[in-house]
């Protein structure tokens, strides 16, 4: 289109004027040793422009630079620039013009809307909340209602153990899931509250472990293995965590569904004191989450 044109800059404002979507581009028009550069209107693509100057005393065009000592300056979306080749560096960078595009379907959004409509209050209906309460509270009721008793398997001087295990993060879903339960389980029963906690060695400033390495290693050779119709040897098994009654050091599973679990079970010992609420560490070892499955997970009870 540019070659079947007159190749001055009228013909390349019409051409640009057709164009949709995304581009960018640098175009040398010869017999006028005129450079024409530009990039679309939404600035989807990049093109950075650096001027001469006496430390670097060259006139570049790219897409993106990784060179800190020169310094580039974004193009402008709002027309078409060109820079005369005729004379020095210096004489080129002088003669740089901006054009503005000929009429196209932008030019629609010159003036932009500015004013923040009102905010709209929705008026709170109290009757549509408490019949979503009162929806959820039955739900759990179905499913807590449900689960057989262990009376009869418990001798009576032994402290009465959980039925219902709630999987806890500490959010406003499982919160209100074990306050609703607490409604429809004995006084007398205590509820787990089980939180999963992630062990990650960058949060400890300490390289990953050996084991997971040596595992990482094993899977990578047994697929290899596989490709080629070959049997690959059993995986080693993956360490089995640690039990331990005693509570994690700090910063080993302080991760955030570990924080906010201990911060909302505060808040339920406040609402239900009534109730024992067992806070479930379910800790799980950076090498047991890398290997290749994980036996069995250390259920370490706070309560």
């Amino acid at each position: 289109m540019i070659q079947s044109g007159q190749g001055d800059l009228a013909s390349l404002r019409h051409i640009l004027s057709e164009l949709e979507g995304p581009y960018a581009f640098v175009y040398l028009h010869k017999p006028s040793q005129i450079l024409y550069f530009a990039r679309d209107p939404l600035g989807q693509r990049s093109l950075l422009l650096h001027l001469p100057t006496p430390s670097e005393p060259i006139l570049l065009l790219c897409s993106a630079s990784n060179y800190r000592d020169v310094e580039y300056e974004e193009i402008s979306t709002s027309g078409i620039y060109s820079v005369s080749l005729k004379g020095t560096v210096f004489e080129c960078a002088k003669s740089l013009t901006r054009t503005p595009r000929d009429n196209s379907v932008f030019d629609g959004w010159k003036t932009l809307n500015r004013t923040i409509p009102p905010e709209v209050s929705s008026p709170i209906s109290t009757e549509q909340i408490e019949d979503f309460i009162s929806r959820l509270d039955e739900s759990v009721r179905s499913r807590v209602a449900s689960i057989p008793s262990n009376e009869a398997d418990i001798p009576q001087s032994q402290t009465p153990v959980a039925r219902l295990g709630v999987l806890f993060s500490g959010g406003i879903d499982s919160s209100v899931v074990a306050y609703l339960a607490d409604r429809h389980i004995p006084r007398d029963e205590p509820i787990d509250l089980l939180n999963v906690g992630f062990e990650n060695p960058r949060t400890l400033g300490v390289p990953q472990n050996k084991a997971a390495q040596v595992a990482k290693v094993q899977r990578k050779r047994d697929k290899k293995e596989r490709r080629k119709g070959l049997h690959a040897p059993e995986a080693p098994a993956a360490p089995s965590p640690r039990v331990t009654d005693e509570p994690p050091k700090a910063g080993t599973y302080d991760v955030p569904d570990r924080l906010t679990g201990l911060q909302q079970l505060e808040e339920l010992q406040r609402l239900c004191p009534h109730r024992k609420w067992n806070f479930v560490c379910v800790n799980v070892p950076y090498e047991v989450s890398q290997g290749p499955a994980a036996p069995k997970l250390g259920l370490n009870k706070w309560t």
